[in-house]
């Protein structure tokens, strides 16, 4: 089986050893390469952490707009060292809609379930490179695990 596409999540430069790993496999292959960064719907999760709990009717739209700017910053920042990460392995960024027949790589975003989005997308992809952490406080690698176990 050739490997023709890579998915690897993205969110921060503790994912940058997972994704400069993958751009090089990218290389090998003549790859294409998702880098997936979910944001979580932060309607369902303030419902959800909030037990029910009734709101002041503006109190959740504050919570909400301050997470959204805090969600997209990091969104920004993190699809700004794929570019940079990228270009100094030489891989060419695609366009959204685009998978090309040379070594190329996107930053997808998403809002949802991230361990849902990450499990679905898994499933089409040909190769998944996952940062491995041993750290206590790893969300992402808490995510990983429930989308793949």
């Amino acid at each position: 089986m050739a490997i023709k596409s890579i998915l690897v999540p993205f969110y921060s430069h503790e994912d940058s050893v997972a994704l400069r790993t993958a751009l090089s496999l990218v290389r090998q292959y003549d790859a294409h390469l998702e880098a997936l960064n979910v944001t979580p719907d932060l309607h369902e999760s303030l419902l959800a952490y909030s037990g029910g709990f009734f709101w002041p009717s503006d109190y959740p739209d504050q919570i909400i707009g301050d997470l959204k700017s805090e969600c997209q910053r990091k969104m920004d920042d993190a699809r700004s060292l794929f570019i940079r990460i990228a270009d100094d392995m030489k891989v060419d960024i695609a366009e959204a809609d685009e998978n090309p027949d040379y070594p190329s790589a996107k930053f997808i975003s998403l809002e949802g379930k991230p361990a849902r989005e990450f499990a679905i997308r898994a499933r089409l992809a040909d190769l998944v490179v996952i940062n491995r952490s041993f750290g206590k406080d790893d969300k992402g690698y808490g995510m990983v695990e429930t989308a793949l176990f």
